[in-house]
């Protein structure tokens, strides 16, 4: 330890009997002040120059998280200096010398940024600018924003910081993306990986772009991945197989990828089914394993579905093919609002306008038996007129029927979407009857009928039961109506299609003469593999047999978050003009599209942004039917919604109520529950009751008071029921709807 004098001692220094320890404190004075950056006081040094920072190695780094190793250069540094980049302190300080500091960067933004070094009361030494932080890639767009479950698209990303040599990856929801190309700092393109098993998840995933400088970018653009419907299938040329492995040549390049699937047809039993590609030797040869006997290479007839089956069942296409009777599709079971059963049809308005058609389903498909269902149609079917208060029948055909499937066709403004017909008669005897004394006539009731074809699957994708699937269709008036159906079919795997009945879900039905596009969207029911499958029919709208139909599909089928449309019915509006707000949300959170499809009626303001939000109804130059839609297309992670139309008269004066008697259910032996429908039209309700009787005119039914009886004047459209009790078993019974306001009495039909 080093003492200095003290001031005694300083005083005497000059007496004879000190000289000779004198010089000796006075030359370890003299050396404590020479030193030239640090005086040391007792232990602790007390650093006397400010430092200076000449340069830094590396000169940039990423920003997002920090973490780079750097060598700071300059003098004068002390032994415990704090270093901070762009005002925040390095981590890991090392001294290693006067002129040499190691440090490691913390986050920063992207830019060039200040490196201090503190001595403390020496002062600091600041280097201006020089360490420059590198900002996280970003994706802004990008020119596909959507392809294949199975992968195989190409994409070019645009963005910022993709500096070439410095991106180490592009992924697709955590899967990493081949074939990058790096064409300079703000563009890049990929091919989307082709994913097996669960992975083939359909849905939107994030792309995140990851560069060794700039970390990674946050992922807010995503590509979707969807189910392709059936494309144009490839004809085969050859066939070979040896060692297990099967090769097929196809005439023209099949575009695919190793582990898409390919649906091989019309070959032989050995090279037929679905398979997994193994290999693409060229680009009209692919590979897949095969456990058979070899096969020499051969000539070979058939077709290669790529990705999907070909669009008509049984058939190649090319971009239009016509089929005779292949194209024909039995449903049988599975058309389950399709067996002849009791339905209701409730007008919108008057005898001309849609009517919302309600029933229950039959066993057939997943959906439990009697559960209720109901739609809007386009058509009026005139409850007079005895088939339409029953659903069709599929019947077998009297003569050929002609299908066509246009892969490429327009409708309505849209372009490239699938373009579907029908043209044939059916047989004149309902299914399982015998040849009828009236046409049309089976168990001693009239039906119209249906036939069905035809159809187009989607691609095998995986999805989750947080998930829907949404598609549009439309339809065109021709010689007859048309009634679709949509299923959810759950598959055991990728490659295994083999369903039964119970494995499919209806996403969609409908039946009608004209549809403008419109949105369906269906839960998934469960965790699993499935197709979507599509099948066109034509329901028999005269009883004349002679059937057809124009149907379209949009191949834009997306898989995302459920997402759905609130839209309350509305009440019907009496006398003058004004303005009505009305309610509507979706699942989304966002703002939701709602449309005037008579604007003559009414118009409607768009809705405020977000969700739930309001609309503003205003009455327009006539009376009559307002009919609004509400529509929301795909939104971040979620699906398009299924669209939602609401109907409600502008009407001059208020009139007697509208009642439609609907179908019974919880029927046994004693006990049935009636149901059915009243529309105040601008007057309350007083009383609603159901008439119950063995008179085919109900003379002498016993009338039963409904639940609600009484329907406030602004109510809309209301379902009601009586539960009704102490019937004849094997008694047939008739019954109908009353319903009385201020303005009159209305009884439905028996």
């Amino acid at each position: 330890m080093l003492s200095l004098p003290t001031a005694a001692q300083t005083s005497s220094l000059g007496h004879p009997r000190n000289r000779s320890t004198a010089p000796r404190f006075l030359a370890l004075a003299v050396a404590a002040v020479l030193v030239p950056t640090a005086l040391v006081v007792g232990a602790s040094p007390v650093w006397a120059t400010a430092p200076t920072v000449s340069s830094i190695l590396p000169t940039s780094g990423p920003g997002g998280g920090g973490g780079t190793s750097v060598t700071i250069t300059g003098a004068d540094f002390c032994p415990s200096p704090t270093v901070t980049i762009g005002g925040t302190a390095a981590t890991s300080v090392a001294f290693v010398s006067a002129s040499s500091i190691t440090a490691v960067t913390p986050a920063g933004t992207a830019g060039a940024r200040d490196v201090v070094v503190d001595c403390g009361g020496a002062g600091s030494g600041t280097g201006t600018g020089l360490f420059t932080y590198i900002g996280a890639p970003t994706v802004t767009s990008l020119d596909v924003v959507a392809g294949s479950v199975a992968g195989g698209t190409a994409v070019t990303a645009t963005g910022t910081g993709f500096t070439n040599g410095t991106v180490s990856s592009v992924t697709i929801g955590g899967i990493a993306a081949t074939g990058v190309t790096v064409a300079g700092s703000t563009s890049l393109s990929f091919v989307t990986p082709v994913r097996t098993g669960t992975a083939r998840k359909a849905g939107p995933f994030p792309v995140v772009v990851t560069t060794t400088l700039g970390g990674y970018s946050t992922g807010a653009t995503t590509f979707l991945f969807r189910p392709l419907l059936g494309s144009v299938a490839q004809t085969v040329t050859n066939k070979a197989l040896t060692s297990n492995v099967a090769t097929i040549t196809t005439s023209s390049a099949h575009g695919l990828l190793v582990n898409q699937t390919a649906y091989v047809t019309g070959v032989d039993s050995t090279f037929n089914g679905i398979h997994v590609v193994t290999g693409v030797p060229t680009t009209t040869t692919f590979t897949y394993d095969m456990t058979a006997t070899n096969v020499t290479s051969a000539a070979s007839s058939g077709t290669v579905g790529i990705g999907a089956p070909v669009p008509v069942t049984g058939v190649a296409t090319t971009a239009s093919a016509t089929t005779t009777n292949n194209g024909l599709v039995i449903l049988d079971n599975l058309a389950a609002a399709s067996q002849r059963k009791a339905v209701t049809n409730t007008p919108t308005g008057g005898a001309t306008d849609p009517s919302t058609r309600a029933g229950t389903y039959s066993a057939g498909t997943s959906v439990a038996a009697g559960t209720a269902y109901n739609y809007v149609t386009d058509q009026y079917y005139d409850p007079t007129t005895a088939a339409y208060g029953y659903e069709s029948d599929e019947r077998t055909i009297s003569s050929n029927f002609t299908t066509t499937v246009n892969i490429n066709d327009s409708y309505d403004s849209r372009t490239g979407v699938y373009g579907m017909t029908s043209r044939g008669n059916c047989n004149n005897a309902p299914n399982g009857s015998t040849t009828p004394a009236t046409t049309n006539t089976k168990d001693g009731y009239e039906t119209y009928c249906v036939v069905f074809g035809p159809q187009v699957f989607s691609e095998v994708f995986y999805a989750t039961s947080d998930q829907a699937l949404s598609f549009d269709w439309a339809a065109k008036g021709t010689s007859d109506d048309y009634e679709i159906y949509g299923y959810l079919v759950k598959v055991p795997s990728l490659t295994d299609v083999t369903a039964t009945s119970s494995d499919h879900t209806i996403a969609a039905h409908g039946l009608g003469d004209t549809s403008v596009w419109t949105t369906e969207s269906a839960a998934i029911p469960s965790n699993g593999y499935y197709q979507f499958r599509f099948v066109n029919g034509t329901y028999d709208a005269t009883g004349g047999l002679l059937v057809g139909s124009n149907m379209f599909i949009s191949p834009v089928v997306v898989v995302a978050l459920a997402n759905r449309i609130t839209f309350p019915s509305i009440s019907d509006k009496v006398a003058g003009s004004g303005t009505y707000t009305v309610p509507v949300s979706a699942t989304s959170g966002t703002g939701v599209t709602v449309t005037s499809s008579t604007s003559t009626v009414c118009t409607v303001s768009t809705p405020s942004s977000g969700s739930p939000s309001t609309v503003t109804v205003t009455k327009g130059v006539s009376n009559g039917l307002c009919t609004l839609v509400a529509s929301q297309g795909a939104t971040g992670n979620y699906a398009p919604a299924s669209t939602v139309s609401q109907s409600f008269q502008f009407l001059a004066a208020a009139t007697a109520p509208q009642v439609t008697t609907g179908a019974a259910s919880s029927i046994t032996d004693t006990t049935v529950t009636l149901g059915g429908s009243v529309n105040p039209r601008g007057d309350a309700v007083t009383s609603v009751t159901f008439c119950v009787g063995t008179a085919s005119d109900l003379t002498g039914c016993t009338s039963t008071t409904a639940s609600p009886a009484t329907i406030v004047a602004t109510d809309p459209t209301t379902t009601v029921s009586a539960a009704i009790s102490g019937l004849a078993a094997g008694t047939r019974y008739y019954y109908r709807i009353t319903a009385i306001n201020g303005v009159g009495t209305s009884t439905g039909s028996i």
